[in-house]
């Protein structure tokens, strides 16, 4: 079986294969630092869903899927965590929240995202999957308070904006800390319910431990709320 180690480009949302050498069908990279790299984009993944795990790297951990094409097994991962210990609100989060309504065995396209919406300012971000033509929704609701201030609860909690010394507007850490818990727990149970079973486990394996691997990571963005109906795929 071949083992095909996916990441994620995190300014772009685009998925790719890294290699140090050139190879045909892949690009030169040059990181921030001016190291050169290859790398192999893919539009999205599609396979049969094998496992979902937690993963502890050099780089932190991860939560990877695996995805079982033909004689190849591709192995997908995101960074779990952002730069301030918090869950990932750019890819993460969605990608949680999409988990219960996946199960192992079924066929799906995974596309992580980032794009600037036609007329808008800020880019909206996210993991995009498919069964066939089917998208796979949201298993959880958002927490949230309409314009005239009434707070709707969902399951997610939501996180609650307060001004600082400076009366700049700015998310709570007690907020963030608690919405993050709540994607741990549930990327917990489902990495449990989704894990390797009986003979079907294809061990992970080794991958380069490198920096040149990891693809540099912007400032923390504010998450927008995503339509499905919106993405342009």
């Amino acid at each position: 079986m071949n083992k095909v180690y996916l990441q994620l480009e995190f300014s772009t949302g685009k998925i790719f294969e890294y290699s140090k050498e050139p190879k045909e069908g892949y690009v030169e990279f040059t990181s921030s630092k001016g190291n050169k790299s290859y790398r192999k984009y893919h539009k999205g993944i599609t396979g049969e869903l094998e496992s979902v795990s937690i993963r502890d790297t050099q780089f932190g951990q991860e939560v990877s899927l695996s995805l079982k094409q033909d004689d190849s097994v591709f192995y997908l991962s995101f960074s779990l965590m952002d730069q301030k210990g918090f869950v990932d609100s750019n890819y993460c989060e969605d990608l949680i929240a999409k988990l219960p309504n996946l199960e192992k065995g079924a066929t799906y396209t995974v596309n992580p995202f980032r794009f600037i919406p036609e007329g808008k300012t800020y880019d909206q971000t996210g993991v995009s999957i498919k069964q066939g033509d089917l998208k796979i929704a949201k298993a959880y609701t958002n927490s949230y308070t309409t314009k005239e201030g009434e707070a709707v609860n969902g399951d997610i909690p939501a996180i609650v904006w307060k001004k600082d010394a400076t009366g700049k507007n700015k998310p709570s850490a007690a907020s963030k800390e608690v919405r993050s818990d709540f994607f741990l727990e549930k990327l917990t149970e489902q990495a449990e319910r989704l894990k390797w079973t009986g003979n079907n486990a294809q061990a992970y394996g080794s991958q380069p431990n490198t920096s040149a691997m990891q693809a540099a990571r912007p400032a923390e963005v504010t998450p927008v709320t995503v339509d499905d109906d919106s993405l342009p795929f």
